[in-house]
């Protein structure tokens, strides 16, 4: 049970790390569109943002790219995968909108 317990905090713990990560690529993909005039042209790579989280428990990826329109969304990997089921995928559009595509919504995963 507090094996269970421990696990469950650990992964809001990184869905968190998750969260700060997609907010950082949101706002380098903004700061990029004011220097370009767009969000075309822009990739992890370019905005040197490393394509996992630091602890590996999500990748990032630029899910959706049109030239004043991005969405950005975190994958939950491996072990965070399996324990988080509920969130799931988590992503954030240029608009703020915020998604997962567990079962428990956007509203407990955020």
């Amino acid at each position: 049970w507090m094996l269970m317990n421990y696990q469950i905090f650990i992964a809001k713990e990184k869905r968190h790390e998750a969260e700060s990560a997609l907010f950082n690529l949101a706002a380098s993909l903004e700061a990029f569109a004011l220097s370009h005039g767009s969000y075309q042209g822009a990739s992890l790579s370019t905005l040197k943002i490393d394509s996992f989280t630091s602890r590996h428990s999500y990748h990032l990826k630029i899910t959706k790219l049109t030239n004043n329109h991005f969405i950005v969304s975190a994958n939950p990997q491996s072990q965070q995968a399996d324990i988080d089921k509920a969130c799931g995928m988590m992503s954030l559009s240029s608009e703020g909108r915020k998604s997962a595509s567990g079962t428990s919504g956007w509203q407990r995963c955020w």
